[in-house]
């Protein structure tokens, strides 16, 4: 592994339009052709200053007006990667694109669901050939000339046959699944079945209601007299 020293392409004299792949500066890659005199294509894996986490990425042009050890990334990975960018030094390893088993299965997952409303898979073939390589559970960020190159971030959901695959812009095999925006429609509320009250039923004797009690109060039984009779 060398050490190098990380920059953001926003360091480099010289933009490069291509937000694909990462930039040397002359001394590494004189170094790195030396090494891989062969390759076809050559790619990088860089380990994180601050942590084991690692990320790969395919080896572009040198940065001619460059520092000594210095690599180059587009904004997108520095951000997506959360490296500084300002110089700070990692441990970086070259491969070669036959290092990688080749992708039968690629699975991603667009963050914003309007992706899915257009036909993305061709764009996202030339993308991916470009990458060369992809990594199991990374965001990556794309310019989409159907979209006017406006950037937009795709999840790499699933890859295999392993975590680490190599694609060489061949057939492809791309899945997609829910945009990570997605909200799941909520389900229709069930309607409450409420008990029936129960109707009373109506008494069918109301001489039961008023029957007389013979201890009680007896009311006037006698016999009535009308006013000036005998």
């Amino acid at each position: 592994m060398t050490t190098v020293h990380l920059y953001s392409d926003a360091f480099a004299e010289e933009m490069s339009e291509e937000t694909l792949v990462v930039h040397p500066s002359q001394d590494l890659w004189r170094q790195w052709m030396e090494e891989n005199p062969t390759a076809d294509r050559l790619f990088v894996r860089i380990r994180h200053p601050m942590s084991e986490e690692t990320f790969l990425a395919a080896v572009g042009d040198p940065v001619r007006s460059s520092s000594t050890n210095g690599l180059y990334l587009p904004t997108w990975m520095i951000d997506a990667n959360q490296f500084e960018g300002c110089g700070e030094e990692a441990l970086v390893s070259t491969f070669r694109s036959d290092s990688l088993p080749k992708a039968t299965r690629i699975v991603v997952r667009p963050v914003d669901s309007a992706l899915l409303d257009i036909d993305i898979v061709g764009a996202l073939e030339k993308v991916f050939s470009r990458m060369g390589v992809l990594q199991q559970g990374k965001t990556i960020l794309v310019q989409l000339e159907e979209l006017g190159g406006f950037p937009v971030a795709i999840h790499i959901a699933t890859t295999e046959p392993a975590e680490e695959v190599f694609l060489d812009g061949d057939d492809i095999p791309l899945e997609f699944e829910e945009a990570v925006d997605y909200v799941e429609p909520a389900a229709a509320p069930v309607p409450v079945e409420r008990p029936s009250t129960p109707v009373p039923e109506e008494p069918s004797d109301f001489g039961q209601m008023f029957a007389e009690d013979a201890s009680g109060f007896q009311p006037f039984r006698g016999q009535g007299y009308r006013l000036g009779s005998a």
